[in-house]
């Protein structure tokens, strides 16, 4: 959009933001309903840089920034979950903006630590958190109004995801939906805006394929660690020049399988290990990042306590034809595992005339 990128107006190059949040957290079992012991409040910083539009990313998200944001979190139950630490880089993607106003969405995933985890003894009641050391998703909305040439004033709403993806139990994960004001300050010269080319036309479909295994536990709480191993193949067509659909088929072995299954039909067969999996992809790739939305279904498995359906929510860091990824995979909101992972995409050039 020409004129909104007309509007954008960069107020340095780089910045630091503050801010404090109040909310609570989310009892979305029963058995967390004694986490909620007061609201939540939390003590919050950023620095980030700005974007110019030199590269063709930074003109198809309109000018994001970039930045790493360190959170001092009091969860709302101080005996059972004490403080948390969240820390994490992230991207503000502009919804809307004025002169002087801008609407911006933040996504970002890193580390979390919690204070105080489950133990029978003495914290047996909290079920939601098994490690000190869980994954964190930030998804948040926010409102920005200038108050002065390089300063503006934040109005937020966000929810924090902490999970440890059933590496350790129990995990049911904690949701922590806030309110946020503060302020942020920009610094460096006021950049000059770049209109780079975005390429719309030259992408080409390609098939990408990873290898990955994971930890797990599962209940009962204190038993052993289980393994899995993942081959997934999905085929990736252009949507836009800045996201990708696809179609995949993958194949998982997960030695919990035929223990669980054992527990409820008394069938202890190995074979229960192996299940096949048929997803949906939507990937929206920014610059070298992709972020990953997978939903699938397994055409045929032993155990069927998992249900028929299973979501990912995953990125990936590529080096040209080859990627990292970090994928958390669910049933619905149970963590399964996350999987730790390395692939390669195989393009498939279009033919010219």
């Amino acid at each position: 959009d020409d004129s909104l990128f007309l509007k954008r107006n960069i107020q340095g190059s780089w910045g630091i933001e503050g801010k404090l949040t109040y909310g609570f957290l989310i009892a979305h079992r029963e058995a967390l309903m004694p986490l909620q012991q007061q609201h939540l409040y939390s003590a919050e910083v950023s620095v980030f840089n700005t974007t110019n539009g030199s590269r063709s990313w930074e003109n198809e998200f309109l000018l994001p920034e970039k930045g790493i944001h360190l959170s001092y979190i009091q969860p709302g139950s101080p005996d059972k979950l004490g403080n948390a630490i969240a820390l994490y880089p992230y991207l503000d993607f502009p919804l809307y903006q004025k002169e002087d106003e801008f609407f911006l969405l933040r996504y970002g995933m890193g580390l979390g630590y919690i204070q105080h985890v489950f133990n029978p003894e003495n914290n047996y009641t909290n079920v939601a958190i098994g490690s000190h050391f869980n994954g964190v998703i930030h998804i948040g909305i926010s409102f920005r109004k200038k108050i002065s040439s390089q300063s503006n004033l934040n109005l937020g709403a966000g929810i924090t995801h902490f999970s440890n993806g059933s590496f350790k139990m129990p995990n049911l994960g904690i949701n922590l939906p806030a309110l946020s004001l503060g302020i942020n300050k920009y610094f460096g010269q006021i950049q000059r805006l770049q209109k780079s080319k975005i390429n719309s036309n030259n992408k080409d479909g390609c098939f990408s394929t990873y290898l990955a295994f994971a930890a797990k536990e599962i209940y009962p709480i204190m038993g052993p660690k289980y393994y899995a191993a993942i081959f997934s193949s999905t085929y990736f067509f252009p949507a836009k020049h800045k996201s990708d659909l696809g179609l995949g088929l993958e194949f998982f072995y997960d030695n919990s399988l035929s223990i669980k299954n054992s527990r409820e039909t008394g069938d202890s067969s190995q074979s229960a290990n192996f299940r096949p999996g048929i997803h949906g992809s939507y990937q929206l790739k920014v610059a070298s990042i992709g972020i990953l939305f997978d939903m699938g279904f397994y055409p045929y498995s032993e155990y069927k306590g998992d249900g028929l359906f299973y979501h990912r929510i995953g990125v990936r860091y590529y080096f040209k034809n080859l990627f990292a990824c970090i994928n958390l995979k669910t049933h619905y909101a149970r963590a399964d595992f996350i999987e730790w992972g390395m692939g390669w995409n195989l393009n498939l050039k279009k033919s010219s005339k």
